[in-house]
Formats: C-alpha cells, structure tokens, sequence
C-alpha cells in the first residue's frame, strides 16, 4: 500500500477521509472484500493524491 508523507501546518487545516462500507448483495452484510477494489481505486484516483 502506498503512504502518503504527512507534513504539519501551523495553521488550521481540514482532513478529507473516505470510508466505504462494502456489503454482500444478497445478505447485506458487512464484507471484508477491500483488497478487490484497492487496487483499482489506486489506478483511478492516484491523480489526487
């Protein structure tokens, strides 16, 4: 996974955070299947970061 460096500000700033809830279509459970889209997230949004 790659990290992205932090770097401090002495004034005020907002944090941007994306959470996903990924659930099974036909339980509606929570599933753990992240690692399948990570990697394509990565491809699509890279740009942003």
């Amino acid at each position: 996974m790659k990290y992205i460096e932090f770097n401090s500000s002495i004034n005020p700033n907002i944090g941007v955070k994306i959470e996903l809830q990924l659930i099974d279509n036909v339980t509606f459970d929570l599933k753990n299947i992240s690692h399948k889209i990570l990697s394509d997230m990565d491809k699509k949004f890279s740009h942003f970061l």
